[in-house]
């Protein structure tokens, strides 16, 4: 009896100095940095196979990339991204991160307020949506309940996206994408099935916000992101009529000049207002104690998490109308990103989605959505990434 209560005595003991070793290394040596050696910036993604998602992906699906366009497995390398320096600078932290898309997003032109053709967004009267008291009431709200709910929320056909012009990496062009190709290719018969199946899903999400129940601060919000879907959409007919004959490139091109100008100016504001390119740089050591105790505020609390990092290729999830994206380190995530904020210019205005691209913002990590791939009703998940509240991005 007295000889078992020592061996417990002693395993109790061991268990609280290997405790108390890990916290002390986890607070003062980093994930990168060992004892008497400095820390290297390497950027790994997650765990998750994302090669092993991007064949279940190409394989039977009604989403599926063009023929011709590489599979995921194929870019299995470019999903695992390893950039240590961005310009030759050490990418070390998010603050570094930080500071590659401020500069990408200082650099917008903020349209001429004075100036007779600069484009204004359409009033929407509050007739046109529901304002309710009972509705989301911030920013933040806003655009975590339109993240979580638009891809059940958008009455719209998915497999139709199959019939979208894809990049090299089998992502879906979006509209300005798919204009920026015409325009360049002078080709505008190409993208035109494209840009038609486009124009019906940007009515269909403008029917989606109109039946959102804001209040407060969101209710702004909620009008403007309708007011800039709608001049989405007058583009898009624009560049179909020059695809006809029925108007020229220059009124296209006059009106797209002023319309990228108005969108990036705003998109630009948004990204500030939210916080994002405010994200702090390392963690302090208190912040590291409770993220390691596992008492981190989380999204209930009304905090996000950040993220900040290189995204490795998103993996169409075919069944859920999104994409699966992993961003590496230096701030690590795995998220969830429905094609309809992509495809939204004022939350994300059609910035990269290339392997490598920095991305910067923030998620709820406990509004976890299954990657769902294959074609229905036989889906199954290629994982689960948090749902993504903002972001911006830059480096590429």
């Amino acid at each position: 009896m007295r000889l078992s209560k020592i061996i417990l005595l002693i395993g109790a003991t061991t268990a609280m100095i290997v405790v108390g070793v890990t916290i002390f290394i986890h607070l003062f040596f980093p994930q990168n940095q060992t004892l008497g050696q400095a820390a290297q910036p390497t950027i790994t993604t997650t765990s998750h196979d994302v090669s092993q998602a991007g064949q279940a992906v190409n394989s039977g699906s009604a989403f599926l990339p063009e023929s011709g366009s590489p599979s995921l497995s194929e870019n299995s390398n470019a999903s695992q991204p390893k950039i240590e320096v961005f310009q030759g600078k050490p990418i070390s932290s998010i603050g570094d991160v930080a500071t590659i898309v401020a500069e990408a997003t200082s650099s917008i032109v903020t349209p001429d307020p004075t100036s007779t053709t600069s484009l204004s967004l359409p009033n929407i009267p509050d007739t046109d949506v529901v304002i309710d008291p009972s509705g989301v009431s911030t920013q933040r709200a806003y655009l975590s309940y339109f993240n979580e709910h638009a891809p059940s929320g958008i009455v719209f056909d998915n497999r139709r996206f199959a019939g979208v012009l894809k990049d090299k990496n089998g992502v879906m062009l979006f509209p300005q994408q798919l204009i920026n190709k015409a325009v360049t290719d002078n080709n505008f018969e190409e993208v035109h099935d494209s840009l038609v199946i486009e124009k019906d899903f940007i009515t269909a999400e403008i029917s989606f916000l109109k039946s959102i129940k804001v209040t407060g601060d969101a209710v702004a919000l909620n009008k403007e992101t309708i007011g800039v879907e709608e001049l989405l959409s007058e583009e898009v007919d624009k560049a179909l009529a020059v695809g006809s004959g029925e108007t020229s490139l220059e009124d296209l091109l006059s009106f797209r000049t002023q319309f990228s100008a108005l969108v990036q100016n705003d998109h630009a504001k948004l990204l500030a207002s939210s916080g994002v390119l405010s994200i702090a740089s390392p963690q302090s050591w208190f912040d590291r104690l409770v993220t390691l105790l596992g008492a981190k505020a989380k999204a209930e609390d009304g905090v996000d998490t950040p993220f900040g990092g290189p995204i490795g290729v998103p993996v169409l999830c075919t069944c859920d109308a999104g994409y699966y994206i992993i961003v590496g380190e230096p701030s690590p995530a795995d998220l969830f990103v429905p094609i309809a904020f992509l495809a939204t210019p004022l939350f994300y205005n059609d910035h990269s989605t290339a392997p490598g691209a920095y991305w910067l913002g923030t998620y709820d990590e406990n509004a976890e959505v299954p990657c769902l791939v294959g074609a229905p009703p036989y889906c199954s998940s290629a994982g689960e990434g948090g749902s993504i509240v903002m972001a911006g991005t830059g480096g590429i």
